[in-house]
């Protein structure tokens, strides 16, 4: 009996109602639309829930996602993570991982264009349905379903050329434990809070070659009044400070200055000298004592 949409979101999420997740074994393959390219790449997959083992088509591993590590291999030796505080993607991951519940709140991709219809994949039954893009999407996007466990088997958007799908596939694969570890040499991940603050000190640096360091501006807070009280005078507003937004240089030209005029923000300020052309864009209207006070710390 064909589901309804309701019923495929619940098989969908939590599985069948009796058994664990089944072991999966077999081949994906992922067409991505790169740089305004089709993409395909082709690789092996074994999984249990949460567990995952990913393959180059040679055998080697790409990524391991363990019970409480995560081991990536694109650098020698392979990177070990903590699995509580690293987070990974990967493509195919749809196909063995299950959404929850809040993926189909909303209007992205969430809502069928038409009925539900049973098919055949790969020999197993299913289920497809066409979800309805959101209003700033164009396409629609197809999801072929297992019927008896409700994990994805395809999911396609036809109009782009995309496409995750399982070429082969065995459901119910007996996977030793031992598929979902590494016992071979390893590294620490990097430091990233180090990397960023390095990242922004070089970006510190470069500005402050240009002659343009900490700028020094006054500060001109505005209240808005939300709650007030005549009698006792008791009142709840809240600060608003005028500067957040944007500030663009580039060599002086007569030519139209594209980057500054799709950028979208309400208020815009624009100015040149001998050298080079400003920009400062920001959500609200800047008066002239700030903007007199930005020029000075710009133009040095």
């Amino acid at each position: 009996m064909t589901p309804t949409w309701p019923e495929l979101i619940m098989l969908m999420t939590f599985g069948p109602a009796q058994g664990s997740e089944p072991g999966l074994r077999g081949t994906v393959r992922t067409r991505e639309l790169c740089d305004d390219e089709l993409r395909d790449s082709v690789f092996h997959v074994v999984a249990r829930g949460e567990f995952a083992r990913i393959e180059a088509p040679n055998g080697e591993p790409l990524i391991i996602f363990g019970a409480r590590r995560i081991w990536t291999f694109s650098t020698d030796p392979p990177t070990e993570y903590d699995r509580a505080t690293a987070s990974f993607g990967w493509q195919g991951a749809e196909l063995v991982r299950r959404e929850p519940l809040s993926r189909w709140e909303g209007s992205d991709f969430t809502k069928p264009t038409g009925p539900i219809t049973a098919t055949t994949f790969l020999g197993r039954a299913a289920w497809e349905v066409e979800l309805a893009p959101p209003s700033h999407k164009p396409y629609p996007l197809q999801l072929t379903v297992d019927a008896v466990t409700g994990l994805l088997l395809r999911q396609a958007n036809r109009d782009f050329g995309t496409v995750t799908e399982w070429l082969e596939l065995e459901v119910g694969a007996e996977l030793a434990d031992e598929l979902f570890s590494w016992v071979g040499v390893t590294q620490p991940p990097p430091d990233r809070a180090a990397e960023h603050e390095a990242d922004l000190a070089a970006r510190r640096a470069w500005l402050a070659a240009q002659g343009i360091g900490e700028l020094a501006l006054t500060v001109r807070p505005r209240l808005a009044l939300h709650v007030w009280d005549e009698t006792t005078g008791a009142f709840h507003a809240s600060i608003h400070t005028v500067l957040s937004g944007s500030v663009l240089r580039r060599p002086h030209t007569d030519e139209p200055w594209d980057e500054v005029d799709q950028m979208g923000w309400p208020n815009v300020v624009r100015w040149s000298d001998d050298r080079w052309d400003w920009a400062i864009a920001g959500g609200a209207e800047l008066d002239s004592e700030t903007i007199a006070e930005l020029r000075r710390g710009l133009d040095r």
